[in-house]
């Protein structure tokens, strides 16, 4: 009779062995100057960049605040909801939209636009929306602007 175990176990005790240095590890984790100490000192710190450029945009209608949050805080596929919340300002639903509909530009008769702003210099931003989902933004242009702006 073969007495080696069988495969099984071999796999059984590994993945025995993995669980129970991941479950002594998770008060490890919690400890200063660990990985998740990191990111969680890191996360407050972005959080408060980005309180810091809704302020702006929301108390003085800074031009380079609303284009760092377009840049940096809006994606393709957030709601109109999800998009007011990270820009700090309800977006207004524009009626008139013949213009962003024309042929070739990448938006279909039933999407709906939303304009958020003005900022201090007059300039609006409209955002396109595709059953419920922001569509055909590109955060780099905003980035690229913002970086002119700046001076940079």
């Amino acid at each position: 009779m073969d007495a080696t175990p069988p495969r099984s176990a071999h796999w059984f005790n590994l993945v025995l062995v993995f669980g129970c240095l991941l479950l002594a590890s998770c008060e490890t984790l919690k400890a200063p100057g660990s990985t998740a100490d990191w990111f969680a000192r890191n996360n407050k710190s972005h959080e408060k960049e980005v309180q810091s450029y809704r302020t702006q945009w929301q108390t003085r209608r800074d031009r380079a605040a609303i284009r760092w949050l377009l840049a940096n805080q809006v994606h393709n596929g957030q709601t109109p909801d999800e998009v007011s919340l990270r820009v700090g300002e309800v977006g207004t639903r524009e009626q008139n939209t013949r213009e962003f509909k024309r042929e070739g530009d990448g938006f279909r008769v039933d999407d709906e636009f939303f304009r958020f702003g003005p900022d201090r210099q007059g300039e609006v931003y409209y955002l396109g929306f595709r059953e419920g989902r922001l569509v055909n933004f590109d955060a780099q242009v905003f980035a690229d602007k913002e970086k002119a702006a700046v001076g940079i």
